[in-house]
């Protein structure tokens, strides 16, 4: 396989000891080959990572990256099966098999999408989209075909948000799809709900589709004829943004769940990266340079400048409060901490060994205390994993110390078989215990009246998995079993 071109971010060539890791540097975490090279990785936790290539399979690693496995898509087989006259045939089934796959999503940690297309064949089957969902962590599949058929009604209270650059997309009121529909990327912000940038097979009309039912079926929300839809960023269920390529590019955003969008344009007409909606309603455009808004794009301002050594930004990466950005070209990384108001070089260590240029492919931050980086090496024919990791809050006895070494007030969990026990102490007025999975989303609330000191919490409403409790400042950690 030819390389691809390295000339960026730094790596080491020493096999490194991952548990030996120090806080708040980059180390290398793979330092033995991949299975090979890949151009999507997505992490599900801070443990567990899914990687995408060529081959059509998904590598799998439960171990932040020491040991992989690779995972087998469900393609069917041809059978074999005997006519009227008793002579055997064969049953060719290689259009339900993966043709290529564009994007996947994982919005909890076993449960994972992958959009792509079949395969046509010389017995009449063209290609068609297809769905593979898993809710064991990529164990076992189910595949679905979304429609070729049907009608795609523009909503009547689509907004083009034309207020400052008159965008140059086209709105036409309804479509019959007379072609299936080809995903190009998805954004699942939860394990049922899932939005998706697709295109006719021709290119001819291009959609954003979304699904309710964790990717069975699909309805198409908006089309254009000018604007190709590319990369989505759905913070949650309603709210959400894409890139959109004409002539000029933009970015279009819903807040109700695309019963309406707004279509503006970008900061900038170069290719376009990454996208953020941050906690605090900042937006971040990744082209050139790296642009922030807080108005809903009606203006930006350039928090990274573009480097003419270096190149663009070309890979970010957020969670919560911070956020990495890694340049197409150069040895440094940038941190925010403050929704990429503000960014912070930094050069990737060497640790005194020798050096290599690599090239980010992709970045994932499952939780604010891990991300990891994907690159491409140019003198290996796999590619290179790097993790940093941040000072957390530790927990002793069931009640939280802080990193800074202060001790955190009275907040512990205990478990029985179905239930989580919180104690606390108490308040004068109503306070809320908030609990959330591993990715950092609220998946429950209770609220304490004033007074109170203990709070449960029924364990049969979440998923298998671990789980933190938050109070105010105060977190502890608390598992759901099988």
């Amino acid at each position: 396989m030819m390389k691809r071109t390295a000339i960026s971010l730094l790596f080491f060539l020493f096999v490194h000891n991952v548990s030996a890791q120090t806080y708040g540097v980059w180390q290398l975490v793979k330092s033995t080959p991949f299975p090979e090279q890949y151009s999507t990785m997505a992490w599900s936790s801070e443990d567990t990572g899914f990687f995408l290539g060529a081959s059509l399979d998904i590598t799998r690693t439960g171990d932040s990256g020491i040991d992989f496995t690779v995972l087998k898509f469900p393609n069917p087989i041809d059978t074999l099966h005997l006519d009227t006259n008793g002579h055997s045939y064969v049953a060719y089934s290689h259009d339900k098999a993966i043709g290529s796959v564009s994007d996947m999503a994982w919005p909890a940690q076993n449960t994972g999408f992958v959009a792509g297309v079949t395969n046509a064949d010389a017995y009449g089957h063209t290609q068609q989209p297809t769905v593979l969902v898993t809710h064991d962590a990529g164990t076992t599949w189910s595949q679905y075909y979304p429609t070729d058929n049907d009608t795609v009604v523009v909503p009547a209270d689509t907004v083009i948000d034309d207020s400052h650059t008159p965008p140059d997309t086209t709105i036409t009121p309804s479509y019959k799809i007379i072609s299936p529909k080809l995903f190009n990327y998805i954004s699942f912000p939860s394990t049922t709900v899932g939005y998706a940038s697709t295109a006719l097979g021709d290119g001819s009309k291009n959609f954003i589709t979304k699904t309710t039912d964790g990717g069975a079926s699909w309805s198409s929300l908006y089309g254009s004829d000018s604007l190709a839809f590319k990369k989505l960023y759905f913070r949650d269920v309603k709210n959400g943004m894409f890139f959109a390529q004409g002539v000029s590019v933009h970015i279009g955003y819903t807040t109700d769940g695309g019963k309406s969008f707004h279509i503006i344009r970008a900061p900038s007409d170069s290719t376009p990266y990454f996208l953020q909606w941050n906690n605090d309603s900042s937006w971040i455009a990744g082209l050139d340079s790296v642009y922030r808004s807080t108005d809903s794009g009606k203006t930006w301002k350039s928090v990274l400048a573009y480097d003419p050594v270096n190149g663009p930004a070309s890979v970010g990466v957020f969670y919560d409060t911070v956020g990495f950005v890694f340049r197409q070209a150069g040895q440094i990384v940038f941190e925010s901490n403050d929704f990429g108001a503000t960014w912070t070089p930094s050069t990737l260590p060497t640790a005194g060994g020798a050096s290599d240029t690599v090239t980010p492919i992709a970045a994932s931050m499952p939780s604010r205390y891990t991300a990891y980086l994907l690159a491409a090496d140019p003198f290996q024919s796999s590619d290179v994993l790097q993790k940093i990791e941040f000072p957390r809050p530790t927990q002793s006895g069931g009640s939280v110390v802080n990193s800074s070494g202060g001790s955190a007030l009275a907040f512990t969990v205990t478990e029985n078989d179905h239930s989580a026990i919180f104690q606390m102490g108490t308040s004068a007025s109503s306070h809320l215990i908030e609990i959330m999975d591993v990715m950092g989303r609220v998946r429950a609330s209770i609220e304490v009246p004033p007074g109170s000191s203990a709070a449960s919490f029924e364990l049969h409403t979440l998923t298998p998995g671990n789980y933190f409790a938050r109070l105010g400042t105060e977190i502890v950690k608390f598992s759901v079993s099988e």
